[in-house]
């Protein structure tokens, strides 16, 4: 039955359910309720209604804790990725570093000592390329022989066409070096060219410098990341060519690659080999012979069935 507490009941109610009323208040509240059907149901839905606000706010708080723990998990696992990142590329950069340092060693190594070669006063330089042209299927060897002693040298030349495109050769270049002067003699068609040139056909080391064509170029100092970046892109092994233990430096792609053969024992570059593939295969192997050639060796003989023709170029 509804009375005049009823009022000042459905004020207290929300300070009831949160247990912010005094102690004769709350017995005051609880008398009345027992007796008053209105203000005990009011009560159950305010209880109830407050009960349902209790589980959401413990969901929210339960579901902002998941979200807090999913984003710190991640938060982790991105922090062990990238941890994981810069380790392995730390380790990649320690790994180039020393790589490049190795190949540098070799490279350095093989030119000083052809720098040192450079000024030897007796030696001959046997070369071989064979060369494969796939495109027109012609396959070439040249013989060149550079024989060089106190500043006169001589070069000769064979040239044999084994997949017969081209004619045979058989060459040979005397002269002394700083000169622009040359006897050119071709025992195929039996001339003798003396040419006089504007330029200067033979320097001192000159021959040395065709064993060092790409190892001269690796072996120069562009600055520190150009060489690493020029080194970085050969693999390096070791195996054997002509009875020699060399180490192999390699570099190559999908069109074609490109080898240096050094010689463990010598340091001297003994064989190259460039293959385009499909296209062109070159092959040149160095065979460097000292204190062997003599006066003969560079001198000429006049040679009267010859037909000698003089020609400045």
């Amino acid at each position: 039955m509804k009375n005049s507490n009823c009022s000042i009941i459905k004020d207290l109610i929300p300070n009831y359910i949160e247990d912010l009323v005094s102690d004769e208040t709350k017995a005051f509240m609880e008398n009345h309720i027992n007796t008053c059907n209105e203000c005990r149901q009011i009560l159950q839905m305010a209880q109830k209604e407050q009960k349902k606000e209790s589980i959401t706010e413990k969901d929210n708080q339960a579901n902002e804790l998941k979200y807090l723990k999913r984003y710190e998990r991640r938060r982790k696992v991105i922090k062990t990725i990238l941890c994981i990142v810069a380790l392995l590329c730390i380790i990649s950069i320690i790994v180039i570093l020393i790589k490049n340092n190795y190949i540098k060693s070799i490279i350095l190594t093989s030119y000083q000592k052809g720098e040192e070669l450079k000024s030897v006063q007796n030696y001959r330089l046997s070369v071989v390329e064979h060369d494969i042209n796939y495109n027109i299927d012609q396959e070439t060897f040249f013989y060149k022989d550079y024989y060089y002693k106190d500043n006169y040298y001589k070069e000769a030349y064979i040239t044999d066409g084994i997949k017969q495109k081209i004619e045979d050769q058989d060459t040979a270049r005397y002269g002394s070096i700083n000169s622009n002067k040359q006897v050119q003699i071709n025992n195929t068609s039996k001339k003798i060219r003396n040419v006089t040139s504007n330029y200067t056909f033979v320097y001192e080391g000159t021959y040395i410098s065709e064993m060092y064509g790409y190892i001269q170029f690796y072996a120069k100092d562009y600055g520190a990341l150009i060489n690493l970046i020029i080194r970085s892109g050969f693999n390096s092994k070791t195996d054997r060519f002509n009875g020699q233990e060399c180490y192999v430096l390699r570099r190559g792609d999908k069109s074609g690659y490109y080898e240096i053969w050094i010689s463990k024992d010598t340091k001297l570059p003994i064989r190259e080999v460039n293959e385009i593939y499909g296209v062109q295969y070159t092959e040149r192997t160095y065979s460097l012979f000292i204190d062997v050639v003599t006066d003969e060796d560079v001198k000429y003989d006049i040679l009267p069935e010859y037909t000698v023709e003089n020609v400045t170029e």
